[in-house]
C-alpha cells in the first residue's frame, strides 16, 4: 500500500518524476517518486536497477513499488550528495553549496563546480583518496551486475559518512539506467571526468 498523500512533502519536479519526502514520524523518512505517463521506461528502469543491486548495499531500498500508480517508495539516505561534500570540502561557503543542492544548474559548465572538482580529482587528502576509491568499488560493483547508470552526476551520489579510514557512499537515480555487457566503457569518460577515477 502506498502512503497517503497527506505524508507527502512535495521536493522537486525532476524530468522523468515528481519526487516527494514522506515523513512518518519518529525520524522514519522514504522518498517517493510519481512517474510521468510518458516515463514509465524510467520508472522500471530504475525499480530494475535498484532491485538487481539491493544486496550491494551502494542503492536505497525499494519499500514500495507500484506501476499501476507509477510510483517508487525508496528508502530515505542519510548524508550530503557528493557535490555539497566536495564544495565544502574546497572552501565554498554555505550560500554558495545550498544553490547547488538538487538544483537543475548545469554542473558541467559552472566553473565553482569544475574547480572544486578539478582539486578533488587531484588532491592527496586522505578523505578525497579514500572517497574516490569507495566511489570506484560501487561503480566497480555496479558493472559487473552489467547496468551502466547513465547519470553519474555528483548530486546522485549521497555520501553516508568520509573518513581517512574509509567512506560510504549510496548511488540513487537509476532512471536512465541501462542493462549492457560493455557496461563499464559506457561510464568511464563520466568516471574520468568528475572523479578521475
Amino acid at each position: 500500500m502506498l502512503p497517503s498523500s497527506s505524508l507527502i512533502h512535495t521536493w522537486g519536479e525532476g524530468p522523468s518524476a515528481n519526487v516527494g519526502l514522506i515523513d512518518w514520524g519518529k525520524n522514519d523518512r522514504a522518498i517517493v517518486k510519481k512517474y510521468r505517463r510518458g516515463q514509465i521506461k524510467a520508472m522500471w528502469c530504475e525499480y530494475l536497477a535498484l532491485i538487481a543491486l539491493r544486496a550491494t548495499g551502494f542503492v536505497p531500498r525499494v519499500l514500495r513499488f507500484s506501476p499501476v500508480s507509477r510510483t517508487i517508495v525508496i528508502e530515505w539516505i542519510e548524508g550530503v550528495t557528493l557535490i555539497e561534500w566536495v564544495l565544502h570540502a574546497f572552501g565554498c561557503s554555505p550560500e554558495e553549496i545550498a544553490k547547488y543542492r538538487w538544483s537543475r544548474i548545469p554542473i558541467r559548465t559552472d566553473t565553482i563546480v569544475l574547480e572544486a572538482f578539478g582539486r578533488f580529482r587531484h588532491s592527496r587528502l586522505p578523505e578525497c583518496l579514500s572517497l574516490r576509491r569507495a566511489l570506484r568499488e560501487a561503480y566497480v560493483m555496479v558493472h559487473s551486475r552489467h547496468i551502466v547508470h547513465n547519470d553519474i552526476r555528483p548530486v546522485n551520489i549521497i555520501c553516508r559518512s568520509v573518513r581517512e579510514e574509509g567512506c560510504s557512499v549510496c548511488l540513487i537515480d537509476f532512471g536512465r539506467a541501462t542493462l549492457r555487457w560493455d557496461a563499464a566503457r559506457r561510464d568511464e569518460s563520466a568516471l574520468a571526468f568528475w572523479y578521475g577515477i
